[in-house]
Order: structure tokens, then C-alpha cells, then sequence
């Protein structure tokens, strides 16, 4: 079976306000949701409309966060 459209791309980011301006200033993708963080300061993701029902998720990673393995399943980061 071959998609037929995409859902959503995930990325982590360090600085979830960096990666505001540049996907919404720079590139000009409007903030559509805004996911507050558990320890009720600031925000654990921003979902950025990609139009057609699209969305990119900017979710917040720790600086010294370990990389994902090649070898890992699934295709989120």
C-alpha cells in the first residue's frame, strides 16, 4: 500500500522559541497548537500547520538527550 498523504512530521528541537521564529517567522507556518509542559512552565511542543490537514510537531528534547539508534523501530525521532 502506498500513503497517500502525510499526517504529521515530528522533530525535536532544543529551543522550542528559536524553532518558532525561524518555522513561523522565517518560513511563515502558523503555530496551530501549543502543548503546555508537564511541569506547568513554558511549552513541551508547538504544532505548526503544514495546510491539507498537515502539521509539523516541534517537541522539545533536552540538550544532552541520547540519540535515537539506527536500529530502533518506528520512524519518530
Amino acid at each position: 500500500m502506498r500513503p497517500t498523504r502525510v499526517s504529521h512530521v515530528a522533530v525535536k528541537v532544543v529551543d522550542l522559541l528559536a524553532a518558532e521564529v525561524f518555522y513561523g517567522a522565517v518560513l511563515g507556518l502558523p503555530v496551530s497548537r501549543r502543548w503546555p509542559a508537564a511541569e506547568g512552565r513554558g511549552e513541551r511542543a508547538l504544532w505548526f500547520d503544514l495546510g491539507a490537514d498537515a502539521f509539523l510537531a516541534g517537541e522539545r528534547a533536552a540538550a544532552e538527550a541520547p540519540a535515537k539508534a539506527e536500529d530502533a523501530p518506528g520512524l519518530h525521532l
